[in-house]
This record gives C-alpha cells, sequence and structure tokens, in this order.
C-alpha cells in the first residue's frame, strides 16, 4: 500500500510467490546494512503517514459523502429539510 500512496516503490512488495524467504531475507538485509537507504525509506515513509491526514479518516471521508449526497438533492428517509450530520466523534 505505500507504494501505491507514493506513486513510486519506496521498498520492495512480496506479492505471492515473490514472499519467498530467500527474497524478505535479501531486502531486509539491504535495508540493515545501507544506512542511508533506510533513512530515506523511513522518511519517505512518515511522508506518506502524513499525507493522509490526522485520526478520523474514515469520518472524514462519510462526512463528504453525506455533503454530496445533500448537495445532490438527496435526503434522509423522513423527507427532512435539515442537513443530515454524523453524531460527534467519541
Amino acid at each position: 500500500m505505500p507504494n501505491l500512496l507514493a506513486n513510486e516503490e519506496v521498498f520492495p512488495e512480496f506479492i505471492q510467490t515473490a514472499a519467498s524467504p530467500e527474497n524478505i531475507a535479501r531486502a531486509a538485509l539491504e535495508l540493515l546494512r545501507d544506512e542511508g537507504r533506510r533513512a530515506r525509506v523511513k522518511s519517505r515513509l512518515a511522508e506518506i503517514v502524513a499525507s493522509l491526514g490526522g485520526p478520523g479518516a474514515t469520518r472524514r471521508a462519510a462526512q463528504v459523502i453525506v455533503e454530496i449526497l445533500f448537495r445532490e438533492g438527496a435526503r434522509p428517509p423522513d423527507q427532512a429539510t435539515t442537513r443530515p450530520a454524523l453524531p460527534p466523534a467519541p
């Protein structure tokens, strides 16, 4: 997932048959032995995490969906005229 979010290969991802013990060990050893590469990977991962925003992404996404639906004319089942809102976060 980090590679998809970064739109580049930050580090190798091993899927199915590529997830062999040899491939994983090789990649792990490369990171352990190359301090510069390890620092670059850590930095890039921190950038990716920061780009996702803080906690509450699901709530923010749901709120945007509700706003779009309301803007497009969708109404709650009871046909209320007030803007639907999500309950406050716990």
